[in-house]
């Protein structure tokens, strides 16, 4: 089945495929040279399209090379959910190569995917023409993996041949077949990096798993050196991309992400708007192709533990809050430590000439340390996997009862930690190296405690060229730090100690136990692990993987115990001889979401007979709140990636509060309670923009958890919980609207930002501003029924609501809530703080106090409040009625909910007071200068059929998402068109419109742009048009032939303007005697910089210099909106000229129907 999300874009291919091959079926009979009969066999009707896309692909793409133009190799990934047979296709993709001469080049991830492939292979009957591939992987053999006793299909060449081979450059004669895994190459210029280039000369690259080849590293490095020299390339993975960076590395795929500067720094939110634009836009162009399973039925089951066992979880949890509480302070003293070092370096290179880089380099020293949350996360998702050792062991042994497949997943073997104790590199309490015993939890605190201590130095010896790296412990240095540590390792000796041994725990406890014919069950491991524990001693740990999965499928293995080494290339799904649902059972979260999603397509696969169990292990205590849903949004971001749609896949389903409003809720909390802030070792000195981007607050409450006690814990996530649902119920979040109810369908549409008209999608088309509307039915009440519904209000509140109570409780109270806000460091009173100039927490509350007093003296029902209504525009709504909570919880402020009604409305809204005085347009009204208004209001509304209307940005959805973001006006969202076709665009709420016909006009093309400064138009250039930043301005001078030319205000700025052509004419001429003595006022920086600074320039090296800017730097171009019409004038004229009209991307036409008048009537020109 097709992903909903892009159906219609992959149909949109496919026809696009079939106007090009005619029949798919008979072309792809040919292009194969196999009989209809054969094609039908060996491939489903999905693989028979998917592949037909993907062969054309790679045809274009030899055909191009041959011709000796750019080459599309990698314009093809092949991205059908885990199980769903991808492999097949790639095989016929390989073997359509072969046909035309091309050898073939496979790299995959794991060297046991060399037979997965090779069953492919076999699978459509097509192995003789392949020939004997050649293993460059030392020791990789091919084996039969769907045969028990695994044996070898293929003999491989010597170690000699292969060494031989990789030195020549070349393949053995007659050899078609090249098979390798991404390690093989993952160093700068070592031999099989070149030998890969090598052979990839006009042969076929198939890039199996080539998600771990999309990050940054030097394996990318040669594998874009390989695909660079390929004639074709087919990529193929499930998990392509786990964010918009990874998108990017798909530059023949998606090549407009490269254009996009800074995607990795943008908002989460609009990362993933632009990865679902981007993926849809990918699979129109069939770049992308996906397939899915249908996963109706499948979710995650959470099993919670038995009371005595969450009793027990709990007691380990306390014991080790103390210990993890003082080592975040120990990390923070330890982080204050280098932080000095290197700023006392920093100031000693400053004083060390530049022009001297040797002697720069020879002082130059870094420290660093690993992150405290990243070496407290790895920590405690080990605790948390100890602690659900017998959870575990009953779950598998009640899923064998019940004739099913159990297979336990654990993300750390604990190798390391069993390597260390073996080699006697642990030391405990008074620096006793502790015995080589199966790794505890004691042992690996004992670990926390010297690596928080120790710190990695990267300097240059004395008399040596080459920076060297050494681990410091700092304890030596500083008295106080020892004496903590050796207090940390004190509390670690007084707690009682568990095995951290969880793989082995569960086999011996589950092999204890016999089958209904009385034989000792069989648990069976897939791991990279080369020791285990057995018996309570260390032993070497043989695993044979594909035999092991063998078995369990066939018989022999009754369950297993899989690691991050099984997430690919294995089947254990319901389909082979020992028939059995497969249930996956998640002892711990695997923390990288592709790995998670591949390992489930290990038994959710296609032919399977039963859908699959998922179970995932909850401890019971307050961490696993944030584990779970951590999980959750992770599977949405990698669904916004790979389909173009924010959508969970096997999921828990649980509430994920880890959102730009649990951020706002989780700063406010820890702001008003620093007490709280400081024992979870959490730094408040961040700025909201920080915060927000990197969800900062809200990430660190949950991740600290483990660093207070469990009652504690459980007080925050119910002080944080009721605070993000009265967000979610009460709130205000008018910009937060992520779809349109109802059909709508477009009336006007209008040209905001004109497009170049070529096939790029961030360039090509023009972002378009379009009004839709719907008809509804408004039954608005009349004044009649709301001055009843406010009378009868107030009447029942004259005899339940006091006020003074909860004014003298309020009063009492003002102190304490104060000082809870206030910062120690900062303020040595509440005075100070509430004189301070610049606004802080402490004042923002005394605010707010002040404003629940007035709400609790003044207001009542008749009243009238400005709230924003649902098109987030602001308007006044009269108060129906007012609930107050008991007086002890008088400073509560989300307690309070007022019930108000929009004239004109038929259902009141209810809101918390907490959301009114947070919401900075929101405030309340007299009563006497309101209540006859909207009443009166109430009257005038209109009844019956109205149309309304909502103004969308379409067209160019990835520059209308950018300029939206940056210019303030909406965020992407969907909506419905009368043929119910779901539509994404930009929603633009109400107060925003105004601002859209002032939005800066784009310039698409440096021919308009000279026609521009030829009118003396002024040109401004920055790499968007976020008014932040710091631009270039161009303008003519005068009726000269003279360009004046505006630097930027910093000098760091100038790497986004900067080329030889800017250099030449801008920066270099800054740089003479000559200048300098004409301008003696001027400071010009080394480089010719001075901020700010107006540059002249003749106008006949303009062109070169727009060119240079536009094109080659990808900046922006824009003027002032007045010029919009002659903007979107001379671009028409410019995209006739240049013979676009073949190729271009028209802004779609429409008879539309008209829309009022008052709506956007400045607004120029319409779109056509």
């Amino acid at each position: 089945m097709l992903p909903r999300s892009i159906a219609s874009e992959l149909y949109e291919a496919l026809s696009e495929l079939k106007r090009r091959v005619g029949d798919v079926d008979s072309w792809m009979s040919d292009r194969l040279q196999w009989a209809p009969e054969k094609l039908y066999r060996v491939l489903s009707a999905e693989q028979i399209d998917t592949a037909a896309l993907a062969i054309l692909a790679a045809d274009d793409a030899a055909e191009a090379k041959a011709r000796g133009e750019e080459p599309n190799a990698g314009g093809v990934i092949v991205a059908s959910m885990t199980g769903f047979g991808k492999g097949r296709v790639l095989a016929a993709t390989c073997l359509a190569a072969v046909l035309r001469g091309r050898n073939v080049v496979f790299m995959t991830l794991q060297e046991n995917l060399f037979s997965d492939f090779w069953r492919d292979i076999r699978g459509i009957e097509s192995e003789e023409l392949f020939g004997r591939p050649l293993l460059i992987n030392e020791g990789a053999t091919i084996v039969d993996v769907e045969d028990p006793d695994t044996p070898v299909l293929v003999e491989p060449y010597s170690k000699k041949s292969v060494t031989q081979c990789v030195r020549d450059k070349r393949l053995p004669d007659g050899c078609r077949l090249v098979m390798l895994t991404h390690s093989q190459v993952n160093r700068p210029g070592i031999p099989r990096a070149a030998f890969l280039e090598a052979i990839s000369e006009n042969a076929h690259l198939a890039l199996d798993e080539a998600h771990k080849a999309a990050g940054e590293s030097n394996t990318r490095y040669n594998i874009d050196l390989a695909r660079s020299r390929a004639a074709s390339t087919t990529e193929s993975s499930a998990t392509f991309a786990a964010d918009i960076s990874n998108l990017g590395a798909y530059t023949s795929v998606m090549p407009w992400l490269a254009n996009i500067p800074g995607t990795a720094n943008l908002p989460r939110h609009i990362q993933i708007a632009l990865s679902q634009a981007s993926v849809k836009e990918a699979s129109t162009a069939g770049g992308i192709i996906r397939h899915e399973l249908d996963m109706d039925g499948i979710q995650t089951k959470i099993i919670r533990p038995s009371d005595e066992i969450i009793e027990r979880n709990e007691r380990v949890s306390d014991e080790l809050a103390p210990i993890l509480s003082r080592l975040a302070i120990m990390a923070r003293q330890v982080s204050g430590i280098i932080a000095s070092y290197n700023l006392e370096n920093k100031e000693l290179l400053k004083s060390i000439a530049d022009k001297d880089r040797k002697q720069h380099n020879k002082f130059k020293e870094t420290w660093t340390t690993s992150p405290f949350g990243s070496r407290l996360s790895s920590f405690q998702n080990q605790i948390l996997t100890a602690l659900n050792v017998d959870l575990c062991a009953s779950v598998t042994l009640e899923s064998l009862r019940n004739g099913q497949k159990p297979i336990a997943v654990i993300e750390a073997t604990m190798e390391s930690i069993m390597n260390q104790l073996r080699a006697g590199e642990i030391v405990g309490e008074n620096d006793d190296v502790l015995d080589p015993d199966p790794p505890t939890i004691k042992a690996a605190l004992f670990r926390f405690v010297d690596a928080v201590s120790t710190v990695l130095h990267k300097y240059t010896p004395d008399g040596e060229t080459e920076r060297v790296s050494e681990h410091v412990d700092l304890r030596k240095e500083y008295d106080g730090l020892q004496k903590q540590s050796d207090e940390v390792k004190a509390l670690v000796s007084q707690i009682r100690d568990m095995p951290l041994y969880p793989i082995d725990q569960i086999r011996e406890i589950v092999e204890a136990h016999k089958n209904a014919e009385g034989q000792n069950y069989v648990v069976g491991e897939v791991s990279g692990r080369s020791l285990r524990i057995n018996g309570g001693k260390y032993e070497k740990n043989l695993i044979n993987r594909n035999q092991t999965v063998a078995r369990l499928n066939n018989g022999g293995v009754d369950a297993a115990i899989f690691t991050k080494a099984a997430s690919t290339g294995l089947s254990a799904h319901d389909k082979f001889q020992k028939s059995a649902q497969a249930h996956m059972v998640w002892v711990s979260l695997i923390g990288d979401i592709r790995e998670k999603r591949q390992m489930e397509g290990r038994v959710n696969r296609r032919g399977q007979r039963t859908k699959p169990l998922f179970s995932v292990l909850d401890t019971g205590l307050p961490y696993n709140t944030f584990v779970l849903t951590n999980g959750d949004r992770k599977e949405n971001k990698l669904d916004a990636n790979l389909t173009g749609a924010e959508t969970s896949g096997v999921s828990t389903g649980m509430t994920d509060p880890i959102d730009l409003i649990g951020e706002d809720v989780a700063r406010e909390f820890l702001n008003l309670n620093r007490h709280i802030a400081t024992e979870m070792g959490i730094s408040l000195n961040i700025t909201v923009a920080n915060s927000d981007k990197e969800l900062y607050f809200v990430n660190k409450l949950f991740r600290r958890l483990p660093l207070v006690s469990v009652s504690k814990a459980r007080s925050i996530i119910t002080a944080f919980f009721a605070g993000y649902e009265d967000r979610l119920k009460y709130s205000i979040n008018p910009n937060l609207v992520r779809s349109l109810e109802g059909q709508w369908k477009p009336v006007k549409r209008f040209i905001l930002q004109p497009g170049n008209g070529s096939d790029d999608p961030l360039k090509g088309p023009d972002v378009t501003v379009t009004v839709i509307s719907k008809t509804v039915t408004k039954k608005p009440l009349r004044s009649d029924v709301v001055g009843k519904i406010v009378r009868d209000s107030r009447q029942r509140l004259r005899k339940t609501y006091d006020p003074k109570p909860y004014l003298e409780t309020l009063e009492t109270r003002r102190e304490m809530i104060l000082t809870r806000a206030m910062d120690g460091e900062v303020h040595k009173t509440l005075r100070a703080a509430l004189c301070e100039r610049h606004e802080n927490h402490v004042q923002v509350m005394q605010r707010r106090l002040n404003q629940a007093v007035r709400f609790l003296q003044d207001i009542v029902p008749g009243c009238g409040v400005m709230l924003p209504d649902d098109m987030g525009a602001m308007q006044p709504h009269i108060i129906l009625d007012i609930k107050y909570p008991e007086v002890n919880r008088v400073n509560v402020l989300r307690d309070y909910h007022v019930t108000a009604l929009l004239p004109g409305a038929s259902e009141p809204t209810i809101v918390s007071l907490e959301a009114i005085l947070r919401y900075s347009g929101a405030r309340f009204l007299n009563e006497t200068d309101t209540r006859s208004s909207l009443l009166n209001l109430c009257n005038e509304a209109p009844h019956g059929e109205v149309e309304i209307f909502r103004t969308i940005i379409d067209g160019n959805l990835m520059n209308g998402i950018l300029d939206a973001h940056h210019l303030g006006l909406g965020e992407a969202g969907t909506w419905k068109d009368i043929h119910s076709r779901m539509n994404m665009s930009i929603i633009v709420p109400k107060p925003a419109e105004v601002r859209i016909a002032h939005t800066p006009v784009r310039i698409p093309s440096p021919v308009v742009a000279l026609e521009l400064l030829r009118r003396q138009a002024e040109i401004i250039v920055a790499e968007s048009l976020d008014p932040k930043c710091d631009a270039l301005k161009i303008r003519r001078v005068g009726n000269s032939d003279s360009v004046a030319v505006v630097l930027p205000e910093k000098e760091k700025s100038l790497p986004a303007y900067f080329s030889p052509v800017f250099q030449d004419l801008l920066l270099t001429p800054a740089t003479t005697e000559e200048y300098q003595k004409k301008y003696p006022q001027k400071f010009v920086s080394e480089t010719g910089f001075v901020a700010g600074d107006t540059r002249t320039i003749d106008s006949k090296d303009l062109p070169r210099l727009i060119t240079s800017l536009q094109c080659d730097k990808n900046l922006v171009f824009y003027t002032k909106p007045e010029l919009r019409e002659s903007v979107v004038s001379l671009t028409r004229d410019w995209r006739a000229k240049m013979a676009f009209q073949s190729a271009m991307r028209h802004t779609p036409e429409a008879n539309l129907d008209s829309v009022p008048q008052e709506i956007y009537p400045e607004f120029v020109p319409e779109a056509r």
